[in-house]
């Protein structure tokens, strides 16, 4: 069983498994029972590049590493669903307040305007956290 954040439901981290030859896999079999790491992974192709021991405690230590170099700063970009949600509801209402007041229209075209000003004010000089490439993983 992997790890979600809340918000970030296209990431599911995990540790992979290195396989005596090297190769990074997702899945178990009798095959792969032998395995000399774990490495923190997302489904999303992402990897980690380091190995953590093939114990529990290494499993742990590898969702601790996708957390940390994965997980938050792609959290850190994402809009949660419910603000894309609301700002499509807006654009739905105001378009259609547009067509029957225009006026009132841009009365709260305005008001949105002045708290994007501001919105965007807090957030200059905020730059997201790199994200590191993933690589894909034999299944």
């Amino acid at each position: 069983m992997g790890a979600l954040l809340d918000d970030l439901d296209d990431h599911e981290g995990f540790g992979a498994r290195r396989l005596p030859d090297g190769t990074l896999t997702d899945s178990w079999t009798q095959e792969t029972a032998s395995f000399a790491a774990y490495v923190a992974a997302c489904d999303c192709g992402w990897r980690g590049d380091e190995d953590r021991p093939p114990t529990e405690a290494g499993y742990e230590i590898a969702l601790d590493d996708w957390e940390r170099d994965h997980a938050r700063p792609q959290l850190a970009r994402t809009v949660p669903a419910r603000v894309t949600r609301m700002i499509r509801d807006l654009r739905t209402e105001v378009g259609a307040l547009a067509k029957e007041r225009p006026a009132a229209a841009q009365q709260a075209l305005s008001e949105v305007r002045a708290w994007t000003d501001a919105a965007m004010a807090l957030t200059r000089g905020a730059t997201p956290p790199p994200s590191r490439g993933g690589r894909p993983l034999r299944r």
